[in-house]
């Protein structure tokens, strides 16, 4: 007779100790009666399905952008994308992740990751899996970063051009902007969104070889599934270092194909070495200084050089007045200083004009008034040394002072541009 009934009989409970002990011994596949091989087989496999959610979770997320960077080069202006790519990509996705389009655009990274991570929660491990297995997707992905360069690369002239230029016809796309000033911030705003739109996939694809080479070391992959991955780094490797360059100014592979151990590749440029080479472009640098110097140097300018102009108009009216009426003559030491500084006066300008397009840097108005300046410098140079011969050297004086101040105002119109 068992001691549960023995204690029913004597009218007491029965003992949950040795009812526990009992039941524990009916099942030999706990953890805790197994002992500690159990427990570290257990927590591989917690690690094994943990591994192989986060591969599927960069998977998931990388083929939300494709399919939204298809979308925005079909739909959107300027149109990057010919035939029905979009809706033929879309057979491959489920329902869910098409829903998850939406939230790439509106949330920031973690929160976007968030989304995924909960979405994969509600899958089963072979689904998950069959998220990784599925080779599909990766034919499409080599266009994500062609699609997003294209955009970026619009973006930036269409940018560069509506601030540039002092009135455009504004797109359709933009009929919403009240000013031409709203205008111009919105092509601004497109260039960073366009740019973000690059950023994320490289760090997305850079993250799915990271979780690759974790998934790697605890032996979480398959040999199948390793070369489903390597072809779908592949693709991404194709545009790769292009997509990098434009970001970060130097290309960079995303992995080693070649390499026996491919996952295991490091490049040689870091994250802190990014972060310099985009602090440091003279591109970014040159084109964002920081507005409130650049305003108080240009107010500074637009005051000091007219102002500097119209003092030296004091010491050039006393050379008049000391100067004699009469021509000069070319055996005069006078006449050929003026030579050499008109020949200098000269070369100054053709360096000033001849290695920049203003006719595409400028904006209207400060266009025209360099233009005007460029006109009256460039006569003024021949012109002063005609009227020293002929007509006064008292006139060549003033006008060899107003080509000067002519060249000197062609270099503010600049600055204002």
């Amino acid at each position: 007779m068992s001691s549960t009934a023995i204690d029913t009989i004597d009218g007491t409970r029965p003992d949950n100790t040795r009812y526990t002990t009992q039941r524990r011994r009916l099942h030999p596949q706990d953890p805790a009666v197994r002992g500690p091989d159990a427990a570290r087989d257990a927590a591989n496999e917690l690690r094994a399905k943990a591994n192989i959610q986060r591969v599927a979770c960069d998977i998931v997320a990388l083929n939300v952008f494709t399919l939204r960077a298809l979308q925005d080069g079909w739909f959107q202006s300027p149109q990057v994308v010919h035939g029905n790519k979009h809706k033929e990509f879309q057979e491959f996705l489920t329902a869910e992740e098409r829903e998850h389009v939406d939230w790439a655009a509106e949330l920031s990274h973690h929160r976007f990751d968030a989304h995924i991570a909960e979405y994969l929660g509600t899958l089963s491990h072979a689904d998950q899996l069959s998220r990784i297995m599925d080779p599909r997707p990766s034919c499409h992905y080599s266009d994500l970063f062609v699609v997003c360069l294209k955009r970026y690369r619009a973006a930036i002239a269409h940018a560069a051009l509506a601030s540039r230029v002092e009135r455009l016809d504004i797109p359709k796309q933009y009929e919403y902007c009240e000013t031409y000033q709203e205008y111009v911030e919105q092509t601004a705003v497109q260039e960073i969104e366009c740019r973000n739109e690059i950023a994320a996939p490289l760090r997305r694809a850079s993250s799915l070889l990271n979780s690759i080479r974790i998934a790697v070391d605890d032996e979480s992959l398959s040999d199948t599934s390793l070369s489903i991955l390597k072809m779908k780094l592949a693709a991404l490797q194709e545009h790769y270092p292009e997509a990098h360059s434009a970001l970060f100014g130097s290309p960079r592979d995303l992995f080693d194909p070649t390499s026996d151990r491919w996952w295991e590749y490091k490049p040689a440029t870091t994250k802190a070495t990014e972060q310099a080479t985009l602090a440091a472009s003279p591109s970014l640098s040159a084109a964002m200084p920081d507005p409130a110097t650049a305003a108080s140097v240009r107010a500074t300018l637009e005051f000091a050089v007219p102002s500097v102009c119209l003092l030296c108009c004091i010491p050039i009216g006393w050379a008049c007045f000391y100067c004699p009426p009469e021509p000069g003559a070319t055996t005069d030491s006078d006449f050929w200083q003026l030579v050499a500084g008109s020949v200098m006066q000269s070369l100054s300008l053709a360096t000033l004009l001849w290695p920049s397009d203003v006719r595409c840097r400028l904006p209207r108005l400060p266009g025209i008034y360099t233009w005007l300046l460029t006109v009256t410098s460039a006569i003024a140079v021949p012109a002063c040394i005609v009227i020293y011969l002929f007509v006064s050297a008292r006139w060549s004086i003033v006008v060899s002072f107003a080509g000067n101040a002519a060249q000197v105002l062609i270099l503010l119109q600049f600055m204002n541009a």
